[in-house]
Protein backbone atom coordinates (compact mmCIF):
# COMPACT_ATOMS: atom_id res chain seq x y z
CA UNK A 1 0.00 0.00 0.00
CA UNK A 2 1.28 3.63 -1.04
CA UNK A 3 -0.51 6.38 0.22
CA UNK A 4 -1.06 9.19 -0.54
CA UNK A 5 -1.81 9.40 -4.05
CA UNK A 6 -1.96 12.00 -5.61
CA UNK A 7 1.54 12.77 -3.39
CA UNK A 8 3.11 16.23 -2.58
CA UNK A 9 6.50 15.50 -1.09
CA UNK A 10 6.45 12.66 1.11
CA UNK A 11 4.93 8.97 0.21
CA UNK A 12 4.38 6.25 2.59
CA UNK A 13 4.86 2.51 1.76
CA UNK A 14 3.49 0.14 4.03
CA UNK A 15 5.27 -3.28 3.63
CA UNK A 16 4.20 -6.83 5.17
CA UNK A 17 5.63 -10.26 3.69
CA UNK A 18 5.10 -13.63 5.05
CA UNK A 19 8.95 -14.15 4.20
CA UNK A 20 12.05 -12.31 4.54
CA UNK A 21 12.19 -10.18 1.33
CA UNK A 22 14.36 -10.62 -1.41
CA UNK A 23 13.04 -8.11 -3.97
CA UNK A 24 13.66 -4.22 -4.22
CA UNK A 25 11.11 -1.62 -4.89
CA UNK A 26 11.18 0.08 -8.84
CA UNK A 27 9.98 3.78 -9.35
CA UNK A 28 9.03 4.29 -12.66
CA UNK A 29 8.76 8.05 -14.67
CA UNK A 30 6.37 8.18 -17.33
CA UNK A 31 8.67 7.07 -20.08
CA UNK A 32 9.55 3.82 -18.27
CA UNK A 33 13.18 4.51 -16.86
CA UNK A 34 13.95 3.47 -13.17
CA UNK A 35 14.45 6.59 -11.44
CA UNK A 36 14.62 4.59 -7.89
CA UNK A 37 15.73 1.38 -6.69
CA UNK A 38 15.76 0.65 -2.78
CA UNK A 39 14.93 -2.65 -0.99
CA UNK A 40 12.65 -3.16 2.32
CA UNK A 41 14.63 -3.73 4.83
CA UNK A 42 12.29 -6.34 6.77
CA UNK A 43 9.06 -8.16 6.25
CA UNK A 44 7.25 -5.78 7.86
CA UNK A 45 7.96 -1.89 7.69
CA UNK A 46 6.70 1.83 7.00
CA UNK A 47 9.04 3.54 4.19
CA UNK A 48 9.18 7.29 3.98
CA UNK A 49 9.77 7.88 0.48
CA UNK A 50 10.90 11.71 -0.58
CA UNK A 51 9.43 12.17 -3.52
CA UNK A 52 10.47 16.26 -3.87
CA UNK A 53 13.31 15.62 -6.40
CA UNK A 54 10.45 14.32 -8.97
CA UNK A 55 8.84 16.63 -11.41
CA UNK A 56 4.87 16.39 -11.27
CA UNK A 57 3.36 13.53 -13.50
CA UNK A 58 2.36 10.22 -13.93
CA UNK A 59 4.69 7.23 -12.07
CA UNK A 60 4.55 3.29 -11.34
CA UNK A 61 5.80 2.05 -8.04
CA UNK A 62 6.63 -1.70 -8.87
CA UNK A 63 8.21 -4.37 -6.80
CA UNK A 64 9.49 -7.55 -7.46
CA UNK A 65 11.29 -10.71 -5.82
CA UNK A 66 12.88 -14.01 -7.04
CA UNK A 67 10.36 -15.42 -6.11
CA UNK A 68 7.76 -14.59 -8.76
CA UNK A 69 6.02 -11.73 -6.13
CA UNK A 70 4.99 -8.84 -8.32
CA UNK A 71 2.92 -5.54 -7.34
CA UNK A 72 2.43 -2.68 -9.25
CA UNK A 73 0.99 0.91 -8.36
CA UNK A 74 0.47 3.94 -9.86
CA UNK A 75 1.54 7.28 -8.31
CA UNK A 76 0.92 10.74 -9.15
CA UNK A 77 3.06 13.20 -8.06
CA UNK A 78 1.58 16.80 -7.47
Amino acid sequence: LAYPNPVHDRLAISFRSARTPTGAFRLYDAQGRVIRKFAPGGRSEEIDLDVRPHPPGLYVLHYADRRGTHWSQRIVIE
